[in-house]
């Protein structure tokens, strides 16, 4: 069979020629040109332009570009014409105004734009991971439910109320799935019905996750017959917390409970009128117009249904959205169809007197009636009466995203919490033999890269010690009481006051090159562990001694002195497990009782100070759930503005961990220290006897410090030159 004739030789020239030349160049394009030539050779279309071969393999734009511009040239020398690319086809172009007045008009008008879907509320379902968070953090308020709102909940504390008023467990995920219930803490946080703060976290609800825990407490089957706790935003006081029981209405605000409920089967009766007071008849507005504003989420008047602030009504699990209006229309007909009119007047700088309520979303007019036209003599008329007479007390407007004030403005601040003083009193206790000793392993602790995860554990069961391998936040192993009879909850585990950070000898050598080994150190030192042993396993010692003698024994030596910590070397891998077994079996032969301080009393910001406290005062180690060990010693739990400002200053070279401990001492953040030095750069060159001490050595004057933690006038300098900005 005669060869097949190439459809395109005149391209497949031309890029052989490219080819070739790249080969004598020797560079790696003309591989790339290769395979283009094989494609064009192999393929039976013919193509009138360079751009018609991107769809072959090795054809990319450059190679396009250099192809196209050698065709161009042929072009001109032959002349003949360039072929022009085809047209794109364009999509048709709707009629305007002006194309239909010329045709008549008799054209159908184009389909309007699909509306936006509003946004809904967020309803959890019932008995789902979310609808138990929310009604356990409203039952662990107790008997003052509106303390959920202030009051800051550890995780296991909410998984303890929540848990039975859901269908799967919060601790343990089901077969086939890493997800647990607890995953739906994230779901209430996005949406705005939980507050976090504080690490360890804590958790509070807001006042919208507050209406809504609010009836789902409600709609349970244990407290229909009792009384009901009020949402927030039916109060006419704040003193109005409980109603009675479902189904009795009593009078004023408190009979808006009688409302159709979903957890009611009684005939739903016809909605609730709101409360009006009587004004006189001149301050009424004609009932022709009602004039009205939407407010968004972030409380500034819009035009727009869509871009209303929502809440989902607490009773009916309906849409709301939010309006402002004029107090003067408060006798209005339309305000008879509102939900959760507001009691106060809101008094505005512009001298408007307005009420908030809200629209039920389906039947909200799309746009405001805007009452910026009223009657300048209206809104007069307004201002004056309602600041004479004694209806309803107004208030100078600070808008927020509630009709009403913020509930936490007349509690105490979160940070007045009840238990934020730890007593030793309230520490929980594991007595002696009600627990099991386990040795945690870090998940990603292994003899090299080429070894099982699982040798090490193996190894240690093997041998007796109860092991289980976890993802651990600090160190490589660490010891962990579980009670006996433990169902999973928080605080059935505490972590002993011992943690291993074990290294190979090469991998020592790495970490002090990169920078791991001052922070592995400085966050051991961190973590108020009282007892920490490192230790260094020989890999290669002959070889690593040879070249990182220095590095090696210098850091062995900071370990011990420095650091305070206990330095054990082993000569492999089996050697360290042997004296894991033994300090195991130490650990289980002095154990006695536990005392574990409470999740709610942790803070990382605290935590050292309180350990450093107990520790003066009290012979017996107070020890931290394992749940809270993590969250505490997160390398981003660290980073406060004193750990920023310290790793910023480690960056420099020649700071020393000791050295930026020194600077710490005198200034703790980087606007002290940024102040600190323009002062010094103001007072310019100062005289010091026969010296003179510019600017720049502020760091050698001002910071006292000896042996290593002294800091010279040429790093002074350094430091001074790293911390000024150019307009300085």
């Amino acid at each position: 069979m005669p060869p097949q004739q190439c459809a395109n030789p005149l391209f497949l020239k031309w890029l052989e020629e490219l080819r070739d030349a790249a080969r004598e160049k020797g560079l790696k394009v003309a591989e790339v040109y290769n395979k283009g030539c094989r494609a064009i050779a192999a393929c039976p279309v013919a193509y009138a332009r360079p751009a018609e071969l991107a769809p072959l393999q090795g054809i990319g734009p450059k190679t396009i570009q250099l192809l196209d511009a050698k065709f161009k040239a042929h072009c001109k020398a032959t002349g003949k014409a360039y072929p022009e690319s085809p047209l794109r086809r364009t999509a048709p172009k709707r009629p305007t105004h002006s194309d239909k007045a010329h045709s008549g008009g008799d054209e159908e008008e184009p389909a309007p734009k699909k509306a936006k879907r509003p946004q809904r509320a967020y309803i959890p379902a019932a008995r789902s991971g979310p609808a138990g968070i929310l009604i356990g953090m409203i039952i662990a308020a107790g008997d003052e439910p509106d303390d959920a709102l202030i009051e800051q909940l550890t995780r296991g504390e909410v998984v303890r109320h929540a848990q039975p008023y859901c269908d799967t467990s919060y601790d343990h995920s089901e077969r086939g799935t890493w997800v647990t219930a607890w995953n739906g803490m994230k779901t209430l946080v996005n949406k705005g019905y939980v507050a976090v703060q504080g690490i360890p976290h804590r958790y509070t609800l807001t006042e919208a996750g507050f209406d809504v825990a609010v009836v789902l407490r409600n709609m349970q089957d244990e407290f229909k017959g009792g009384p009901q706790i009020v949402p927030f935003v039916q109060r006419a006081n704040r003193d109005e917390m409980w109603d009675r029981p479902l189904g009795q209405a009593g009078p004023g605000p408190a009979a808006m409970a009688a409302r159709p409920s979903m957890s009611s089967t009684s005939t739903p009766g016809p909605p609730p009128q709101p409360v009006r007071s009587t004004a006189p008849a001149s301050r009424r507005v004609s009932a022709s117009r009602f004039s009205f504003w939407y407010i968004s989420a972030d409380g500034s008047r819009v035009e727009n249904v869509s871009s209303a602030r929502t809440r989902l009504d607490p009773v009916e699990f309906v849409t709301l959205r939010q309006i402002e209006f004029l107090e003067s229309q408060k006798d209005h007909p339309i305000v008879g169809q509102l939900r959760l009119v507001d009691d106060d007047p809101t008094l505005h700088d512009d001298g408007l007197v307005t009420l908030c309520a809200y629209f039920v979303e389906d039947e909200a007019p799309p746009t405001c009636s805007k009452y910026q036209d009223d009657d300048a003599a209206t809104r007069t008329e307004t201002t004056a009466t309602s600041r004479a007479t004694s209806v309803a007390p107004t208030r100078t407007l600070a808008r927020t995203t509630s009709s009403r004030p913020r509930l936490s403005s007349q509690l105490p601040l979160p940070g007045e919490h009840r238990d934020a003083h730890f007593n030793p009193d309230d520490a929980i206790v594991f007595t002696k033999g009600t627990y099991e000793i386990l040795l945690i392993l870090d998940t990603r602790e292994v003899e090299s890269r080429n070894t099982n995860r699982e040798r090490i554990a193996e190894s240690l069961e093997r041998k007796g010690v109860k092991v289980e391998t976890r993802a651990l936040r600090l160190g490589d192993m660490c010891w962990v009481a579980r009670r006996r009879d433990a169902y999973g909850a928080e605080e059935d585990e505490c972590v002993l006051d011992f943690v291993v950070e074990r290294k190979r000898l090469d991998d020592l050598v790495s970490s002090i090159r990169d920078g791991r080994y001052s922070e592995q150190c400085f966050r051991l030192n961190e973590s108020g562990i009282g007892n920490v042993f490192y230790i260094v396993e020989d890999y290669q010692k002959a070889e690593r001694m040879q070249y990182q003698g220095k590095q090696i024994m210098t850091a062995k030596s900071q370990v011990q002195v420095i650091n305070g910590f206990f330095l054990k070397e082993t000569h492999k891998l089996a050697d360290t497990i042997d004296y894991l077994v033994t300090m195991t079996a130490v650990i289980e032969a002095s154990a006695g009782d536990l005392r574990v301080i409470p999740s709610r009393y942790l803070s990382r910001t605290t935590y050292a100070s309180l350990q450093t406290k107990l520790r003066a005062t009290h012979k017996t180690s107070f020890l931290t759930s394992f749940e809270a060990f993590q969250e505490l010693n997160k390398k981003s739990t660290l980073r406060t503005t004193k750990e920023y400002l310290a790793r910023m200053l480690l960056v420099i070279k020649g700071m020393s961990p000791e050295r930026v401990s020194a600077i710490l001492d005198v200034w703790e953040t980087p606007r002290a220290l940024y102040e600190a030095m323009k002062v010094r750069h103001a007072q310019g060159v100062i005289e010091d006897g026969r010296r003179k001490r510019g600017p720049e050595l502020m760091f050698a004057d001002m910071v006292p410090g000896e042996g290593r933690r002294r800091i010279g006038d040429a790093l002074s300098k350094a430091v001074s030159t790293g911390g000024r900005d150019n307009g300085s």
